[in-house]
């Protein structure tokens, strides 16, 4: 269903950010992206230490 101009007129308008807002929020930005980094080098080398235990666990008993 589209949306009538009087339902979207009302929305606020976003002001821009202050320099001291502006860096703030890159900063909020990077932790959040080192969070991530993090957690995905994490659980690789989570999977990796699986591997190398399930091919070790194969070996022995082959």
């Amino acid at each position: 269903m589209a949306m009538r101009f009087y339902e979207f007129s009302t929305l606020k308008p976003i002001k821009p950010l202050s320099p001291a807002q502006y860096a703030i929020a890159a900063k909020k930005r990077q932790v959040d992206q080192a969070k991530v980094a993090f957690k995905r080098e994490k659980d690789a080398q989570k999977r990796k230490r699986e591997q190398e235990a399930h091919w070790k666990k194969l070996r022995k008993s082959g």
